[in-house]
Order: structure tokens, then C-alpha cells, then sequence
């Protein structure tokens, strides 16, 4: 386990430890990112059929990893309009299967988007991207 400063927040990373953060820039630590909200995993099995949240969640397992690759690529080469497109359907997404922190942070990213601020985008998409692999096990936990 690696123990990383950013700002006044001290935080250890258990999901990727080579994450470099942008100077200045205070991030949740991704162990948050990471958290499903057991409300919402229940109120979803408690509407559906049996394996309706199993579905949502191989929907996003994939759907997540491509809008994570695209955001990549658009802020690659600054391009704002796609990467908050992109951004927009993936909070929704992670919402729906309970990753309500992970959500919150692609709205914190679309809104840089909106701003125009490549550095935290970047930092945000660094901390989204750390995050994804201990939340996809999240999910399949739930």
C-alpha cells in the first residue's frame, strides 16, 4: 500500500499506487470511488428480475471502459463537447448500478469539461480510471 499527500488530504491508494496527481489538486480517496450503494443494489433486485442488476452491471462493466478509453482520447486532444457527451451518459450509467461516488466524480469531470480545464480533467480521468478496477470487483461483489 502506497500513501499519497495532495493538498491537506492524505489518502492511500489500494486500487492503482503509480496514480500521479496534478499539483494542487485534492481527489477523494479512490478507495471512495470504489464504494457501491448497497441501498440502491437492493431497491434494483428488489424491482426487477433476479439477474436485472447482474445486467445493468455487465452493461456497465463495458460501457464503462469504452467511455473511459473515449474520454481518454478526447482529452487527449482537448476536445471538451465529446469528453462532457461522454461524461454525461457515464455518471448516469454508474449511478444506475449503485457507484454513486464514482458517478459524483464524472460530474465533477464533465464540469472541468464544461470549463475548459484540461488539468483536472486529466487528474479526474487519472482518478476515475485508478478507481475502476476495485469498483468493477465492487460491483461483482453486490
Amino acid at each position: 500500500m502506497s500513501r499519497f499527500t495532495a493538498g491537506r488530504q492524505c489518502f492511500v491508494l489500494r486500487c492503482r499506487p503509480e496514480l500521479e496527481l496534478v499539483r494542487n489538486y485534492v481527489m477523494p480517496a479512490i478507495d471512495a470511488l470504489c464504494e457501491v450503494d448497497r441501498k440502491v443494489v437492493a431497491e434494483i433486485r428488489g424491482v426487477g428480475s433476479a439477474d436485472l442488476y447482474s445486467r445493468l452491471v455487465d452493461l456497465f462493466r463495458t460501457g464503462s471502459a469504452e467511455a473511459l478509453a473515449q474520454l481518454r482520447a478526447a482529452l487527449e486532444t482537448s476536445a471538451f463537447q465529446p469528453a462532457r457527451a461522454v461524461c454525461h451518459r457515464l455518471k448516469s450509467s454508474a449511478a444506475n448500478v449503485g457507484a454513486l461516488a464514482f458517478s459524483r466524480e464524472v460530474g465533477l469531470l464533465e464540469q472541468q469539461c464544461v470549463a475548459g480545464d484540461l488539468g483536472r480533467a486529466r487528474a479526474l480521468l487519472e482518478g476515475l480510471q485508478a478507481a475502476h478496477s476495485g469498483l468493477m470487483r465492487q460491483l461483482a461483489l453486490s
